[in-house]
């Protein structure tokens, strides 16, 4: 029995280690998140990402003619490019989603894809 104790030793110590890390990388992620989350929140509040989106449609209109420039699925896809521009990436996961829920509604080919 000693034996097995003496090689399970290491894989409880890799297992004890590799947890630690977790943690502490989900800590720098939750922090790094909520330093994103809030400035997108004051970039809301503040009307610059109004502003961006202003300025984006025109591009995002050509890029996706089929969507009527007023429906509620290009604004969000404009909110999602601005916080995507300054490396947000997670923080713009949410207007990704909402924006391709939007789109799904007026999908002409229902059922198909995700």
């Amino acid at each position: 029995m000693s034996g097995l104790h003496q090689r399970m030793l290491p894989v409880t110590e890799a297992i004890v280690g590799g947890t630690e890390k977790a943690v502490e990388i989900a800590f720098g992620f939750v922090g790094i998140m909520a330093l994103w989350l809030g400035l997108a929140r004051i970039a809301e509040e503040s009307g610059l990402m109004r502003a961006l989106s202003r300025f984006l449609a025109p591009i995002v209109s050509r890029l996706f003619p089929g969507i009527p420039p007023e429906h509620p699925a290009m604004g969000t896809m404009v909110m999602n490019m601005v916080a995507n521009l300054p490396g947000m990436k997670s923080a713009a996961t949410p207007f990704g989603l909402k924006a391709m829920a939007e789109l799904q509604k007026i999908n002409e080919r229902s059922g198909y894809g995700v």
